[in-house]
């Protein structure tokens, strides 16, 4: 994946797609992409607030090749990934929204996604905390961009925030 401007402008472009992730995969041993998590958890990090919507489509599938792919390897690396991903489930964007949820329930099952969700409890309610903490663009921690691409990160930040708790509250404390 390559984003323009390092993961946070808008023009960016997008170098492999979904299939040729979800190839790659099958070709790797859990253990194999397992051990690329930790890294993965701070690129997605950033990606998933990545102004441009293919970008962040794009890392929806890549999160999806990997993390389906990583078996039980997953779960020592769900606590700090969960958050961003949990927000990326609730973006603004429908096709965004939709690659990332896709990604959730591949991995989990109806019977799962609340533990998973309990699982990261802290993790995911500490980070919309902070999120919604951040009054201003420049109060943010990726600031890369025109102050118009920087504003239109901060305010999909905060959407993204607010329908994840509601989606949280939702499916891990009414639904599990």
């Amino acid at each position: 994946l390559t984003g323009g401007g390092g993961g946070g402008g808008g023009g960016g472009s997008v170098d492999v797609s979904g299939e040729q992730l979800q190839l790659q995969q099958r070709e790797r041993a859990p253990e194999e992409l397992a051990a690329v998590l930790p890294q993965w958890t701070q690129v997605y990090r950033r990606l998933h607030l990545d102004n441009a919507h293919t970008v962040r489509i794009a890392a929806a599938k890549a999160l999806a090749a990997i993390t389906a792919g990583a078996g039980k390897g997953l779960g020592k690396h769900l606590k700090p990934l969960l958050p961003s991903w949990w927000c990326a489930v609730h973006d603004p964007n429908p096709e965004v929204a939709s690659a990332a949820r896709a990604a959730f329930d591949a991995v989990f099952p109806p019977q799962k996604r609340a533990g998973a969700l309990l699982f990261a409890y802290e993790e995911v309610m500490d980070a919309i905390s902070e999120n919604l903490k951040i009054r201003t663009p420049s109060d943010m921690p990726y600031r890369e961009g025109s102050a118009e691409e920087q504003h239109e990160r901060h305010e999909r930040m905060l959407a993204m925030s607010i329908t994840a708790l509601g989606g949280f509250a939702k499916e891990a404390l009414v639904l599990g």
